[in-house]
Order: structure tokens, then sequence, then C-alpha cells
């Protein structure tokens, strides 16, 4: 859902927005679907899969940045299907960045959670707080984290990750409320 006020507010800003959405059989644009014509006339839309490269390069060509909200995470399910979380947490993350890289993006935004410090040792929590892997899903943010930023540090490819805290709002899943 935070993509999809992202998107918008993008698009109202006067961007020019491209999206990668999941490929399935119904064709479906989640969110999207729900936008106003105007909004949605003004985005190029691709299908893919994360875990295939030429998808995300796709996507991504012609871009200045890129903001990778993509992720698997429910964390109950994690615990029952740990492998979809990693193709899509961390060998997903690793196509993004490795598409971003061989097409020279100007910054990538990489959304991360709160879940990647585990339960708090101590409150408030700061970005020196210790990291804990308390899921198979933190374990994949955290990962992918690390990914990020090898390709920082090992590239120079200009990345800039965010740690949201208890995000709520309108298009949620009832779920997390």
């Amino acid at each position: 859902f935070i993509g999809s006020h992202l998107t918008e507010e993008l698009i109202n800003l006067g961007a020019d927005v491209s999206i990668l959405l999941k490929s399935n059989s119904r064709h479906d644009y989640g969110f999207i679907a729900i936008f106003k014509p105007e909004i949605r006339t003004k985005l190029k839309i691709f299908f893919g899969d994360l875990n295939d490269l030429e998808s995300i390069k796709n996507a991504v060509i012609n871009n200045k940045i890129i903001f990778h909200l993509a992720a698997e995470v429910s964390i109950p399910y994690s615990y029952i299907h740990p492998r979809s979380f990693i193709n899509t947490n961390l060998i997903g993350t690793f196509n993004v960045l490795m598409a971003c890289k061989e097409l020279g993006i100007e910054k990538l935004i990489h959304m991360s959670t709160s879940e990647v410090y585990g339960t708090p040792e101590k409150l408030p929590i700061n970005e020196n707080h210790p990291i804990k892997g308390q899921s198979p899903y933190s374990a994949t943010k955290i990962g992918a984290e690390k990914l990020a930023e090898s390709f920082y540090l090992s590239y120079g490819l200009p990345i800039v990750i965010v740690r949201a805290f208890n995000t709520y709002g309108p298009r949620q899943s009832a779920r997390a409320i």
C-alpha cells in the first residue's frame, strides 16, 4: 500500500513514473486499478518478476531514481515458506541492485523495515540498535540491506535505505491493523 501512495504522489509532483508489477494470470493491477484515470494513464506499467533480471531492467531503463518497495512481507508466513522470502527479498533485491548498477541510475531508495531490529533491547530504537534476524522475514530484510550496502561500498551505487516503523493508512491490509 505504501507504493501506491508513493506512486500517486510522484505523478502529482509531475514525475515520469514506471512501475514493475508482479506478473500473474489475472494481470492484476492491485491498487493501481482504483487510481483516478488521470493518474493511471500517466504510468508506464511493466509486468514481470523480481527473480527475472530482464523484467527489472525493462522497468528501470531510462529512469534516474528507483524506489525499491517490493517485498514478501507477512512475518507469520515467513516461518512456513521462508524460501519465498529469500527469493523475493534477497534474490529480488540482488536483481534490482544489478539492474541499477548496469544501467547507471542516479539513486536507489531501498525500503526496509523496523523488523530488522527484532525485539528491542532498549527504547527508543535508533540506527545504532543491534539488528537481529528474529524471523525469516527480518533475516531476509537484513540480508537485503547488507546487499545494498555492499553495492554502495563496492561499486559506488548511490543508495538510501529507509526503515519504516508501523506505517499505516488507507489501503493497508486489515491483518496489519
